[in-house]
């Protein structure tokens, strides 16, 4: 009887330990840009280097970073592919008049380490600047697991605290009621006088 306990509460423990040490969920981010954002500098840069918290995955057409003038015209040749080494990103720039006052937007759109996209939009200046034609949302996560497929379906992030807890407590449940039930059984199994 104490054997069976004891190899019931062993495993209650370790699937209690498995399920309550979730992994963390979190995304790379961007760490640092150059020129960096709402930046102002004299001259207009020939690239555009983006610094991540963590390596990049080198997806074909997964890595893209646009620049636009204040007009929405792209400063950039192609579709924005953008050439990754490590944990950072360049994209050369075509610029007319570097020394022109303009307000550029840069939108990146990364794989990050972890195979999900991430992207984000910001802005500089050159001298005086431009007013752009459009605002600019800051940096965010995208929470798509299809997003490099153009895909709307949504990605859960690993599962809720609260589910995990509700497992928990319902192994627990389980595991009171067999001890319950062997309890029982073993009382009333073999005291006859």
């Amino acid at each position: 009887m104490r054997t069976i306990l004891r190899t019931l509460l062993a495993a209650l423990t370790a699937t209690l330990l498995t399920l309550t040490a979730a992994p963390a969920y979190a995304h790379d981010e961007l760490v640092s840009s150059t020129p960096a954002a709402d930046a102002t500098l004299s001259k207009a840069p020939t690239e555009i280097t983006l610094t991540y918290s963590a390596n990049l995955m080198n997806v074909e057409g997964g890595n893209r970073v646009r620049v636009t003038d204040s007009a929405g015209n792209s400063l950039v040749e192609g579709k924005g592919d953008a050439k990754v080494s490590g944990n950072t990103v360049t994209q050369t720039l075509n610029l007319k008049d570097p020394a022109a006052d303009e307000t550029y937007t840069v939108t990146w759109r990364v794989v990050s380490s972890d195979g999900h996209p991430i992207q984000g939009t910001y802005r500089f200046t050159v001298g005086a600047g431009k007013t752009a034609s459009a605002p600019v949302s800051s940096a965010s996560a995208e929470q798509s697991s299809e997003a490099q497929n153009g895909s709307d379906t949504e990605h859960k992030e690993g599962l809720a605290p609260w589910l995990w807890g509700g497992g928990g407590l319902l192994i627990l449940l389980v595991g009171a009621i067999a001890v319950m039930l062997i309890r029982k059984r073993n009382d009333g199994s073999g005291t006859t006088k």
